[in-house]
């Protein structure tokens, strides 16, 4: 699997947030805050199919389109890769780069301690 650019990750998160297959003009709705011309989603969800990522069916005159990779899949692939690019595989380091620049609440650095208390073998 490898990273999608931008504006094909637009479109693969809104067939994510689809409960079923949907057309072109569904996604065209969706994104219509994108200004883009029906050609580009045409060729964004053509490089999605050529890349294995949506899987499309034509029924009568219209095709639908879905998701063949889970967001979830998605997700940890980026984030491994990231981690790996970024950071030479060190969560703490990722994690202490994170913190540097924002400032954590109270209740978020408790649900931090819950995660790592629960991958420590700890309470959950």
């Amino acid at each position: 699997m490898k990273q999608f650019p931008e504006s094909e990750l637009e479109v693969l998160t809104a067939l994510w947030k689809a409960d079923a297959p949907v057309s072109r003009q569904y996604l065209e709705q969706q994104l219509k805050e994108k200004n883009w011309a029906r050609n580009t989603i045409n060729t964004y969800l053509s490089r999605l199919v050529q890349k294995g990522a949506v899987l499309c069916e034509k029924r009568g005159n219209t095709n639908y389109y879905w998701a063949a990779i889970a967001e979830a899949e998605y997700k940890t692939f980026v984030s491994k890769a990231t981690l790996h690019k970024l950071y030479h595989n060190s969560v703490s380091d990722f994690v202490m780069s994170f913190c540097d620049g924002a400032s954590l609440s109270s209740k978020e650095i408790d649900e931090l301690q819950k995660l790592l208390d629960r991958f420590k073998g700890g309470s959950t």
